[in-house]
């Protein structure tokens, strides 16, 4: 089960996260876990990296696990656990990046599943590599399937 809150006043398609956490999901086979995705604004993200990274600036995405303190369903076995992205900053990425908005929020949507499932760019450069190689794999497989 996916699940969305929009924290922000701009409109993006729930269905287009849902589908594209489960075809990440389901290829990673990890079907039968849930995921919440909260789609925030800067001052939450802001004051989220802060509290929790140290780190007094916006970030685009934040991926907190199920079984971790910080999550918000630390009892549930099933949950995976939670995703945030910033949608200001995605859509400023977007537009250096030359891709749409909703591309963005899929880069930073199958990135922060990734991290969920454990993996960890800032552990190595190898690790970072493995992380980016399956970025690139499911961004093109969802760019054709999920009509990005």
């Amino acid at each position: 089960m996916v699940s969305v809150v929009n924290l922000t006043r701009q409109k993006i398609a729930n269905d287009f996260i849902i589908k594209l956490c489960r075809h990440v999901l389901f290829a990673e086979k990890k079907q039968k876990t849930e995921v919440s995705v909260v789609l925030a604004g800067e001052g939450r993200m802001r004051l989220l990296n802060k509290r929790y990274r140290r780190q007094d600036k916006v970030t685009d995405v934040l991926a907190f696990s199920g079984d971790s303190k910080r999550s918000f369903f630390p009892n549930q076995s099933s949950f995976l656990g939670e995703i945030i992205i910033c949608l200001a900053k995605a859509k400023k990425q977007a537009k250096k990046f030359k891709v749409s908005q909703r591309q963005e929020v899929g880069r930073l949507l199958v990135h922060g599943i990734l991290h969920l499932l454990g993996y960890n760019h800032e552990l190595s450069k190898i690790e970072a590599s493995k992380m980016e190689q399956k970025e690139e794999k499911y961004l093109k497989i969802v760019n054709k399937k999920v009509k990005v």
